[in-house]
């Protein structure tokens, strides 16, 4: 059902509560573990396979902030684990924990400084050994992507991303994307953007060609969550889908209608240097994220399921300067049909580009 790897930080309690969206209640300990435990069986149960969820835990009085960094893998079929994280074993549960020199349940930095990098190796390795109920697909796709934000006037910037997508095998063009947006920095840990985005999908087989237009509006707030000297990023979306019918070019094929659904996106990412320092200007690192996504509306002219999809990421980077990253890893994409999840290996070669 579940896992929990825990990473110790020292960061100030202060600081990140006061900030935090991740502590707004003053639970017992005991009682947020129930509380917990059942956020997780109801959510295990919506979603129906696996996902990634990253959380924080708060002391007992909702006050004093641990910096405890939880990861949590749930799989529906063929669990390889069954345990919950148990919040009662925590410092919290005891004073003594909160002297120095003292040692709990949990491990301490030091004794688990490099296990930034087992979350990555845990996941790949549960996902690969524990497939949930799907059909895989027979070869392989490819993305290119170029990710740009900035610069920055004062507090308002830019952001555009822009894609290629190929078919399985790589033989041919799948899908564009172009998505500009205009953001505005609350401060440095919070950022809004407001954008469109323009998506064509496209068919390209033996008689038949055809193009799909996808028009979006779509609304996002990024969290910066400070993780000892890295930061975890979590972004919030809503996207507005305009759904076009499709239009064949060549051939004959089924006809389709407009659509119009609502989406949300929840996305996480951790950059994990390779030899960490006060300040990453240079070097290797190591990428993990996931998204999921959920329909709000539109979704029964879609698949007929609120869960649409996930995406599971891993990657290998190097930052060449303050301005530029290049990485290239695996996605592990669990796609949502009408009678079945798909599940996707996709390719990723990225750039990133901050003219901040």
């Amino acid at each position: 059902m579940g896992f929990g790897q825990i990473l110790d930080q020292n960061t100030s309690a202060g600081e990140v509560f006061n900030e935090s969206i991740f502590c707004p209640l003053k639970f017992h300990t005991r009682n947020f573990n129930i509380v917990w435990k059942r956020v997780c069986t109801i959510v295990k149960r919506l979603m129906g396979r696996h996902f990634i969820i990253f959380t924080q835990t708060c002391s007992k009085d909702g006050k004093k902030f641990f910096g405890k960094f939880d990861i949590f893998c749930f799989y529906s079929e063929n669990p390889l684990f069954d345990t919950f994280p148990k919040f009662c074993n925590a410092p919290c549960e005891s004073p003594a924990n909160d002297h120095p020199g003292s040692k709990s349940e949990l491990s301490t930095f030091n004794e688990m400084k490099h296990s930034l990098y087992r979350p990555a190796a845990w996941m790949l390795l549960l996902l690969l050994a524990v497939p949930p109920n799907t059909k895989a697909q027979t070869k392989p796709d490819a993305w290119g992507t170029l990710f740009f934000n900035g610069p920055y006037h004062g507090k308002w910037g830019l952001h555009l991303d822009a894609q290629v997508r190929s078919t399985p095998g790589m033989d041919q063009l799948r899908a564009w994307l172009f998505r500009p947006g205009l953001q505005y920095k609350l401060n440095k840990r919070n950022l809004l953007t407001l954008g469109y985005a323009y998506v064509e999908g496209r068919i390209n087989s033996p008689g038949i060609k055809a193009i799909t237009p996808e028009h979006r509006l779509w609304q996002q707030w990024i969290y910066f969550q400070p993780i000892r000297r890295q930061t975890l990023q979590h972004r919030f979306r809503i996207e507005e889908r305009f759904i076009g019918s499709t239009r064949y070019v060549e051939g004959v094929g089924i006809p389709t209608s407009s659509i119009y659904s609502t989406r949300f996106r929840y996305f996480n990412r951790i950059i994990l240097p390779w030899h960490p320092k006060e300040s990453f200007e240079k070097g290797f690192f190591t990428t993990l994220q996931n998204e999921v996504f959920l329909h709000l509306t539109g979704g029964d002219r879609l698949t007929g399921k609120t869960f649409d999809q996930n995406r599971f990421y891993l990657a290998l980077g190097y930052r060449i300067n303050k301005i530029w990253d290049i990485e290239t890893g695996y996605m592990r994409r669990d796609v949502q049909s009408t009678t079945r999840v798909n599940k996707l290996d996709t390719w990723q070669l990225a750039f990133y580009f901050r003219p901040d």
